[in-house]
């Protein structure tokens, strides 16, 4: 039975962390697209399934396979979503300092080109609008494919500026001081917004940590908690609830900063 639930471990750890097939296109920030990524749901039964058949066919240790298992799934998608984090803020730091540096260029007497191939050196997400230039693309359709990427969704104000300015003559300096104070705007929204959600992810990490608080303050009384957790079928399935628990709270309290940050 303990090799059942090894098993079945190993296969809730494949199905959560295993990379798309080849052949199956990837989500790229200059495409935008959702190919390659893993259906959430299917993703989730199909792990939560495996925790079950470890925990209930494996004996003991089955039981603690099972917590550890959905204890490392629960931080690894949570180093995910911190990474995913910090690469939509960097990205729309990118795009805000871009515009600005487009926008002093331009006030500088550059023409629009050459203020383009200036700003995508401090702007990445650029550099396919400073490509396309080169070869005498189209910029403002270059813009919008770069826009696709989380976080770089400011280049789509920035592509019809462009395309205003080469269809009617308008001074694209102005327009593109419009698009830079905007995202400045847009820039210091998300940093209050990031300062607010920042206490309600410490309040859930807090929150996690309580159980052990209670654990500790049993055995102060002489209770005996490691005995009756460790040592019966019972404790151990509490073990593995409260994890569980735990882990749902942390990933929920992570879902709602989220979708608040967006």
């Amino acid at each position: 039975m303990e090799a059942v639930a090894v098993l079945a471990a190993g296969l809730a750890g494949w199905c959560w962390v295993r990379p798309p097939r080849r052949g199956v296109a990837v989500r790229s920030p200059a495409s935008g697209g959702r190919g390659g990524r893993r259906h959430p749901v299917v993703v989730l039964v199909l792990a939560v399934g495996c925790v079950a058949v470890a925990a209930l066919a494996g004996g003991p240790v089955g039981r603690w396979v099972a917590t550890a298992l959905v204890a490392m799934m629960t931080g690894s998608w949570l180093v995910a979503s911190a990474r995913r984090r910090a690469a939509l803020t960097r990205t729309r730091t990118q795009v805000s300092d871009g515009c600005q540096s487009l926008s002093g260029q331009l006030r500088a007497g550059q023409v629009p080109g050459r203020a383009l191939l200036v700003a995508a050196e401090d702007c990445p997400v650029m550099e396919r609008a400073a490509a396309s230039h080169r070869i005498g693309g189209d910029v403002p359709s270059a813009l919008r494919a770069a826009a696709g990427a989380p976080g770089a969704e400011g280049l789509v104000a920035l592509a019809a500026a462009w395309q205003l300015a080469e269809g009617s003559g308008a001074p694209i300096a102005d327009l593109v001081d419009g698009v830079a104070e905007e995202q400045r705007d847009q820039q210091r929204l998300q940093g209050l917004v990031g300062s607010e959600l920042a206490a309600a992810r410490a309040t859930g990490k807090m929150l996690a940590a309580l159980p052990l608080v209670g654990v500790a303050m049993a055995a102060a009384v002489d209770a005996d908690p490691a005995g009756f957790l460790l040592g019966t079928t019972l404790g151990q399935f509490c073990v593995l609830a409260a994890v569980a628990l735990t882990s749902t709270g942390l990933v929920w309290t992570e879902t709602i900063a989220e979708r608040g940050a967006r």
